[in-house]
């Protein structure tokens, strides 16, 4: 999995915590079923609610998969998410297919999930 960065990460410091939120957060939510901070909370170890936020921000990113994340009102400024299959600006040439959604640096644990973009023919 590529890192996080920005003005205030320390690799040594936050690297391990950010990973495992991600993959907590992204695990969860591929489910595709909506959920508000508080429950994704509640469901990945009690993480705050603000981490969690962060974490669905990073799952839009094209380095940690560059998933859909929508978001709907639901009241008194209360929000709940969904994350959907990976968008892609076309399909890369490299995709056979497939896209991956949890990396763990071994082909043989990864997980891996049908291209939205060629649905699984990249011959499109």
């Amino acid at each position: 999995m590529n890192e996080f960065d920005g003005e205030t990460f320390d690799a040594e410091r936050d690297g391990s915590r950010l990973k495992h939120q991600l993959e907590a957060v992204r695990t969860l939510m591929l489910d595709g079923e909506w959920r508000t901070l508080s429950e994704i909370s509640k469901l990945t170890k009690d993480y705050p609610e603000a981490s969690v936020s962060a974490r669905l921000r990073d799952l839009r990113k094209a380095k940690f998969g560059g998933f859909t994340v929508d978001r709907e009102y639901v009241e008194k400024g209360l929000w709940r998410y969904r994350v959907t299959a990976a968008t892609l600006d076309g399909c890369p040439d490299c995709c056979n297919g497939t896209v991956c959604v949890n990396d763990t640096g071994d082909p043989e644990t990864s997980q891996f999930a049908v291209c939205p973009t060629c649905k699984g023919d990249s011959r499109q």
